[in-house]
């Protein structure tokens, strides 16, 4: 790993470009749990370039990290032990955080008791949006100071003075790590093992087990009955303590695992409403332009079976199509199109006494694709899509579920100018159209998120459901 420790002893869910099997207990562990500890090593960060302590690039001027990182090693020469952790400093500052990272950083969003324990001293996690962690071994940006024992953060690299010195005291700073041979702060270990035993599921991610604490933390969570998944490339002294392992990357299988995980809590949420309602259920999901609204209502249908899918903006009337389904034609504003379809959906599933075929229009091209939904008396799920579905009460108090998905203003605004430039816009035009609606839009639509029973965040780890319960 890179991070300095202490030494010490020893049924399948759908999803996209899947490159393993995950099985469904994974999944229900991970939906179900409410009380949840991730333990990371330097596999985790290894996949964002940065050497693992104890590999072949672990070297360093041909001195062992063992030889480096001890309170008598600082003693005897702290310019060459600040010039190694400098250089590390330079590796950790030009390496971003993973796919890995930023999916550990949602599970903290989701779960409502929560806890990361890293093992790494890189700051990646805290960079890729994780708070509720413990960084066990310390980190390379802060330094401790041995004369009046202030810690203090170190974000400047490199370094301009080697030992760095306190501007407060002058007294030299060691790195705010925990050297071979030292001890953890018993408020520290406390906050850890009291985790541990509360933990419904453990994940144990990137880490050789090759030290006490990881072995330790999941001895303890075990024991209370805890779940543990083991997430590494290869076996490890962990491994034998793991209900399910999961061999590859973490960048990889992370996304995969919170993307089933996710999905199942969804499917689970939409399929107790149904029950509450008869069976049949008009399901709304709104939110910005942008954020993915088709794709998670394609995901979700293809979960709960026969269904109709009423793509919002992927409908472009005509007079003539409007005439042939029985509805007026609206001019105006955009939202129009949301309504229109709405009324469709609507239509399909209250008043059609046979199925009804219901045809999907591009939206780069605005005609039929050959994609098209089955609808009658006997569909369960009708879902539909659209910016404003939630900005009419009249739609409001016609849908039986309403989900609002918002996102990642960056990833939105990738995803707009992309459609865009596929519907022939170049790449300053598909930016201008973007800049001229995003304000707007937003605005609009978001007046109205309150209305949605169920809220959903998009970003680079996918889709996180916020939770409104408060089990324990």
């Amino acid at each position: 790993m890179f991070g300095v420790t202490l030494a010490g002893g020893a049924g399948r869910m759908r999803a996209p470009k899947m490159t393993q099997n995950i099985s469904g207990n994974v999944v229900t562990a991970l939906k179900r749990a409410n009380r949840v500890m991730i333990v990371t090593g330097a596999g985790i960060s290894a996949e964002s370039g940065i050497p693992t302590f104890r590999g072949a690039d672990g070297l360093w001027r041909n001195f062992k990290p063992e030889e480096l990182a001890t309170p008598q090693a600082f003693q005897r020469q702290p310019h060459t032990v600040w010039e190694w952790y400098d250089w590390r400093r330079g590796l950790c500052a030009q390496a971003q955080p993973n796919p890995a990272h930023r999916v550990v950083a949602a599970m903290e969003r989701f779960y409502h008791h929560f806890l990361l324990v890293t093992q790494n001293v890189d700051g990646l996690h805290a960079r890729a949006g994780s708070r509720r962690m413990v960084e066990a071994h310390g980190s390379v940006w802060r330094g401790q100071c041995l004369q009046c024992g202030a810690t203090l953060p170190l974000e400047v690299t490199p370094l301009k003075e080697l030992p760095p010195r306190h501007e407060g005291c002058g007294g030299m700073l060691r790195p705010a790590v925990v050297w071979f041979g030292e001890s953890y702060e018993p408020a520290v270990l406390q906050q850890m093992f009291a985790a541990a035993e509360e933990a419904q599921l453990v994940l144990v991610v990137g880490t050789s087990g090759g030290v006490s604490l990881p072995m330790d933390l999941v001895t303890q969570a075990r024991q209370g009955g805890a779940t543990i998944i083991e997430i590494n490339s290869e076996r490890s002294a962990v491994s034998r303590l793991a209900h399910e392992r999961l061999e590859g990357k973490a960048g990889e299988i992370l996304p995969e695992l919170w993307h089933c995980a996710q999905l199942a809590y969804l499917v689970d949420e939409v399929r107790a409403r149904a029950e509450q309602k008869g069976g049949r259920l008009l399901v709304g999901i709104a939110g910005p332009p942008g954020a993915g609204k088709s794709r998670l209502a394609k995901a979700l249908a293809a979960e709960l079976g026969p269904h109709v899918l009423v793509a919002m903006d992927g409908f472009h009337f005509n007079n003539a199509r409007l005439e042939a389904l029985g509805l007026r034609g609206r001019k105006g504003a955009p939202e129009t199109f949301d309504r229109l379809a709405f009324e469709l959906a609507v239509r399909a599933m209250r008043l059609a006494q046979e199925p009804v075929r219901l045809p999907i229009y591009s939206r780069e091209t605005h005609e039929p694709v050959p994609e098209a939904f089955m609808a009658g008396q006997t569909t369960p799920f009708v879902i539909i899509e659209g910016n404003y579905l939630l900005h009419w009460p009249e739609v409001r108090d016609a849908l039986d579920m309403r989900i609002y998905l918002d996102c990642d203003p960056a990833l939105a605004r990738k995803n707009l100018i992309a459609r865009h430039q596929r519907g022939g816009a170049t790449e300053e035009e598909a930016i201008r159209k973007f800049e001229q609606n995003d304000r707007l839009n937003r605005e609009t639509i978001q007046a109205t998120r309150g209305a949605a029973e169920l809220q959903i965040w998009r970003d680079a780890a996918g889709w996180t459901v916020t939770r409104s319960d408060r089990q324990g």
